[in-house]
């Protein structure tokens, strides 16, 4: 009979990972990132385009009602109702989108463009 080698008794072997199965690891998670990642990144263009809508909405609102009170059209760059505490206290609100100032159109008295 063969001496049994020094050691803990009955120690089950270790068994690690292989090159080749850490490389299939890390190729489906590369293509699983490109694949979610343009996702988000559309997602979070269409949130700015929504949002841009929406205070586009709560600034036609305010300028409606600026009319019904005033009895006259704000100015097309905003700045007597933009001023004005009691329409917009922190200030007329820039395009989510492009950062841009909003601006009346003096025909229709409504926001013009950002159209994204």
């Amino acid at each position: 009979m063969k001496p049994r080698p020094p050691g803990p008794p009955n120690k089950p072997a270790q068994r690690a990972f292989s090159l080749l199965e850490l490389l299939i690891v890390i190729a489906i998670i590369g293509i699983l990132a490109a694949v979610v990642l343009p996702r988000f990144a559309s997602s979070e263009r269409r949130a700015d385009v929504e949002c841009c809508k929406r205070v586009k909405a709560h600034i036609n609102t305010m300028v409606e009602l600026w009319y019904f009170e005033k009895g006259q059209w704000p100015d097309p760059s905003l700045s007597d109702i933009g001023s004005d505490p009691n329409y917009f206290p922190k200030g007329i609100p820039r395009c989510p989108f492009d950062g841009t100032a909003y601006e009346l159109d003096p025909a229709t008295h409504r926001v013009k463009g950002h159209n994204h």
